[in-house]
């Protein structure tokens, strides 16, 4: 078995071909509290399973993690007329990063494993020699005429960490946050213990990510809908009812969203959208209890400029701006 590899930037796409000119990276740098990617690049001329062990100096304080780029298939990557692309054509596309054990590399292609460097805030400052050990496993390898079944690849990089400390990210990042598709995609009810097991979770690897604005769901996201033909699942946090004319709300659920959000390091908060996506015409629909039971209020067929849904937003504004404001936001964050 014989193969190549090198490392490369995080800027770089590695598809799944026989053809790779991606330039090869002798060094890289980081703050102190800040991650860092790359990618080590491997071609064999078997399919074989990938394992990879890293050899980092004692001293090195930073934390790295591997996943496998995988491909996904593209008919359309982009349109003809943007000429700011890699391609137009379609095919298979780098985009999934997936933990593993043993990743599958086949035969003549480009693989690449994106390699994630976390440098705690009081890491030592210097310059360290990583060291990755490639070992490959020819999918023959327990056949009786497969002649090399085994091979390691090492690859290199010096890693400097810088003696400055990463500044307090500024800019607010949101990535719109869909709590109702995590309700959906684990089969668990809106706001029970499991959810916010999961939520949890998410909230995490959001802001490890980076962002650091969540959109909040006071009542169910009216986005990414068909009008009139499509719905949300209901995953409303606002506790609402309405009686003798009166509104009447319960933030508690609003509460442990900010403060389960607060330990994962999210400080920014941005408000469920007050009208439909798609030409802001109509009111979303929202989840009230009438004499003990629950009931749609507004949606569709309820103008953005009806008295009704103004009334609504009144009395929500009238106790729901001084409430946040007593948990230490504002209209900065």
């Amino acid at each position: 078995m014989v193969g190549e590899s090198r490392i490369v930037s995080s800027l770089e796409k590695v598809f799944c071909c026989s053809r790779f000119d991606g330039k090869r990276v002798s060094c890289i740098s980081a703050l102190r509290g800040e991650r860092v990617s790359f990618q080590i690049a491997l071609c064999l001329d078997s399919c074989a399973a990938l394992e990879i062990e890293a050899v980092t100096p004692g001293n090195f304080e930073g934390k790295l993690t591997f996943r496998a780029v995988e491909s996904v298939p593209s008919l359309l990557p982009a349109v003809r007329e943007d000429p700011y692309v890699i391609t137009v054509e379609p095919g298979l596309f780098p985009d999934p990063l997936k933990p593993f054990d043993k990743m599958a590399i086949t035969d003549h292609n480009w693989h690449a494993v994106w390699v994630s460097a976390d440098i705690p805030p009081s890491a030592a400052p210097g310059v360290f020699k990583l060291k990755f050990n490639l070992k490959c496993t020819s999918r023959y390898a327990e056949t009786s005429w497969c002649k090399e079944p085994y091979l390691t690849l090492e690859e290199s990089v010096d890693f400097e960490i810088v003696n400055a400390l990463l500044p307090e990210q500024e800019l607010k990042v949101t990535h719109w946050f869909h709590a109702d598709c995590i309700q959906h995609y684990y089969h668990v009810s809106a706001w029970s213990e499991e959810h916010w097991t999961l939520l949890e979770k998410y909230f995490r690897n959001f802001a490890e990510h980076h962002s650091n604005m969540l959109l909040t769901p006071l009542w169910g996201l009216p986005l990414d809908l068909i009008p009139g033909k499509t719905t949300r699942p209901v995953c409303q946090l606002l506790k609402i009812s309405f009686d003798n004319g009166k509104w009447h709300f319960n933030f508690d659920r609003l509460v442990r969203w900010i403060t389960t959000a607060g330990r994962s390091g999210i400080k920014n908060f941005e408000m469920v959208h007050a009208f439909s996506q798609w030409g802001l015409k109509y009111a979303p629909e929202i989840k009230v209890d009438v004499e003990g039971r629950e009931q749609t209020f507004f949606g569709k067929n309820t103008s953005l400029r009806a008295p009704e849904y103004r009334e609504f937003l009144c009395a929500l504004m009238k106790e729901l701006l001084p409430f946040l404001r007593s948990l230490g936001l504002n209209e900065e964050n």
